[in-house]
């Protein structure tokens, strides 16, 4: 499968995008389409056996938009490019900047901005002499010969009202027949009745007699469609140079929603006449000036505007703030995470533990005592026995080989090494293999302070020293997981290898638990239970994690390193942990952000609707005429741009600084009861505890 790239521009309205989005799926070898109605560009995915790229820029041009002469072949799962940047072509295996003849940028949005401004403004003077020529305005001059007054209120409306809406309206009645062509419904079919309805309707009134303002109201109908759609262009190419690197795709939601309000505004408009004209006996000038309302009032645009400015501004926004691989698709799979698990101590960006102080006991020699028993951590892989043969060699004691290993667990091992048993792990392991505590318990508490755990040794059964291991925690480590915990996210610490370092950690940064597993594979099998019980789970990790753990998991976040292709993740800013609380409240902006638009969107069109066809009119006298209703939708786009550009002020954390709103003295607390009933739980915070 191939994804291309091409410029498509000549969108009239946002609803096109989701035309043309449908337009495309619906050919043959075509998977999907991404259209980005502010970059003027549509990403396709296709078989390239069944369909080539320029067969899918043949259907683009076919919508009636301007492609680009040459086809830009990108990795299906890329992220948009810039609008200014240069496409990446396919060289054999790498991939390289294209050159201009590869590849055709994308005209400068000016250009479409300076054609409908030259628009709006001969329509203006188009409309002047339609609007001077009304009977009002004619009978201010006093008396007229009858064929000066022909003229003035007939012929002169007649000429300059045609020339008006065809040569202005010309696009769009254009763009409404390619829409109908390829089964696609969007606002142009709208403005094209509206438009066509009011002027045959003024043509007709003329042509009996009458010399009422119907074309004055085409003529003005006009210039408020133009000016716009020359406001939203304005807007829409302003959001596009602000948010440079974003991504807006119409989704499919928002395409049949689209095409939906199509479909019921213009039934919605053929009931309003019917019932007004034929079954309550109304005028017909008043019963078509009603119909001509409801097709003026719906607003298919808002319904795409809405998803596509919040995610454009979000997607923006996370890649100016240093997130990488932050897309759509990631954006809304960590605002919906509840479950937040660390891969190890080094994905918490805390470091390796040390050893801060070893005490041979008496008797025992302090070369003797740390060269077997950080030969006897040989067996293991875990940041515990890394740090006690770093202390070996730093010290200059050397390390024997190991004759044989006895036994090792989580909490201790047995191993022979140079003829000797060495016991090493917790209190409780040395006691369960009898050996004498007492002088251990001693050099113990002369040593142990918060941060730091101790470690009991013994050899042959006898007392052999202590070692007092620190974790190197980062000042800010635990703010931002108690930010986490405030944000309603369970933090996990996943233990690979033995669990006392990784259980002291999550204890000293109150995590909600530490996951002790026996393999990957069982951690990938409670991993998938969390995500079946208690909703999506994100895998943070450092290095090279296991691919599949990572898999297991709803979201991937590595700290610098490639993503893997399968499934979405995010790369942190310069690999700092910290920027999770900040990424998580983005995410989550972005996604209220888009929920409020769109119920904005919705509500708009179920109010105004019925508004426009009169339904109100008989309770609160509430009737929309056409100009009025023009006006509403053009408002209700603005509103809709204006509200999703406002989530920019949304700034990134400073280094060092959190945005626990509790303040500090919240990460003091001991957090208890992590989970609460599965999916049930409030939003809010989330305490430490025990997951099952």
């Amino acid at each position: 499968m191939r994804s291309v790239l091409l410029y498509a521009g000549g969108m009239l309205r946002a609803s096109t995008a989701a035309g043309l989005r449908r337009y495309l799926e619906r050919q043959t070898g075509v998977f999907r389409a991404d259209v980005d109605v502010f970059g003027d560009s549509v990403r396709v995915e296709y078989d390239e056996e069944l369909i080539s790229p320029d067969a899918v820029r043949g259907h683009v041009s076919d919508f009636g938009l301007r492609c680009g002469k040459h086809a830009t072949q990108v990795r299906v799962g890329s992220l948009w490019p810039r609008r200014s940047a240069r496409p990446v072509t396919d060289t054999g295996g790498r991939w390289s900047e294209a050159t201009p003849r590869e590849a055709r940028l994308a005209p400068d949005a000016t250009s479409e901005l300076r054609e409908v401004r030259t628009r709006v403004w001969v329509s203006v003077l188009l409309a002047l002499p339609v609007l001077l020529s009304t009977a009002d305005v004619v009978a201010w001059f006093g008396e007229a010969p009858r064929g000066m007054l022909d003229l003035a209120t007939r012929w002169v409306p007649f000429l300059f009202a045609s020339a008006a809406v065809l040569w202005g309206g010309w696009p769009y009645f254009l763009a409404a027949w390619r829409a109908l062509r390829c089964r696609a419904c969007d606002a142009t079919i709208l403005i094209a009745l509206t438009l066509g309805v009011s002027y045959l309707a003024g043509v007709g009134a003329l042509a009996h007699g009458r010399m009422g303002p119907l074309l004055a109201s085409a003529v003005v109908l006009l210039v408020i469609v133009l000016l716009g759609q020359w406001l939203e262009l304005r807007a829409r190419s302003s959001l596009a140079s602000m948010t440079a690197g974003g991504e807006a795709r119409a989704s499919g939601v928002a395409g049949v929603s689209a095409y939906a309000v199509v479909v019921v505004a213009v039934a919605l408009a053929l009931a309003s006449f019917t019932t007004s004209y034929y079954l309550a006996g109304t005028a017909f000038l008043v019963a078509l000036v009603r119909a001509v309302a409801v097709l003026a009032v719906a607003n298919p645009d808002v319904l795409v505007l809405a998803p596509s400015a919040a995610t454009r501004v979000g997607t923006a926004l996370a890649a100016s703030h240093g997130i990488g691989g932050a897309d759509a698709a990631t954006l809304d799979s960590l605002g919906r995470v509840r479950t937040m698990v660390f891969h190890g101590p080094e994905a918490l960006g805390v470091g390796e533990p040390e050893v801060v102080e070893a005490i041979a006991a008496p008797g025992t020699s302090d070369e003797l005592f740390v060269s077997l028993v950080a030969s006897a951590q040989q067996t293991r892989d875990e940041p515990t026995a890394r740090a006690i043969m770093s202390f070996a060699r730093w010290h200059g004691f050397p390390l024997a080989d190991v004759d044989a290993v006895e036994s090792s667990r989580p909490e201790g091992i047995a191993v022979r090494v140079d003829g000797h048993l060495i016991l090493s792990g917790s209190r409780e392991w040395l006691w369960q293999h009898g050996v004498e505590l007492t002088t251990l318990d001693r050099l113990a508490g002369e040593v142990r302070a918060p941060g730091r755990s101790v470690l009991y040794n013994a050899m042959d059964g006898q007392a052999a020293g202590i070692l007092a291991i620190a974790d190197p925690l980062q000042p800010t480590a635990r703010l931002w997981v108690s930010e986490l915990n405030h944000l309603g996210v369970a933090t996990v610490l996943l233990a690979k290898g033995g669990g006392a370092t990784a259980t002291r950690i999550g204890q000293a940064l109150g995590m909600a638990c530490v996951l002790t597993a026996g393999s990957t594979a069982d951690a990938a099998e409670t991993i998938a239970r969390w995500r079946r019980e208690r909703g999506p789970v994100a895998v943070v990790a450092a290095g090279s994690p296991d691919s599949n753990l990572m898999h297991s998991a709803d979201l991937q976040v590595l700290r610098g390193e490639a993503l893997s292709p399968a499934i979405a993740g995010l790369r942190l800013p310069d690999g700092d942990p910290g920027a999770l609380p900040h990424a998580l409240r983005l995410a989550r902006a972005t996604a209220r952000t888009r929920r409020r638009s769109l119920g904005f969107a919705i509500a708009y069109n179920v109010l105004a609707l019925p508004a426009a066809a009169g339904l109100f009119a008989t309770q609160t006298a509430l009737a929309l005429r056409p100009v009025a209703a023009v006006v509403l939708a053009s408002i209700s786009s603005f509103l809709v741009l204006r509200y999703a550009s406002s989530a920019g002020r949304l700034r990134p954390p400073r280094r060092g600084e959190t945005a626990t709103r509790a303040g500090p003295e919240r990460a003091g607390r001991t957090f208890v009861n992590a989970l609460g009933p599965p999916r049930s739980r409030r939003r809010g915070d989330v305490h430490a505890g025990k997951f099952s």
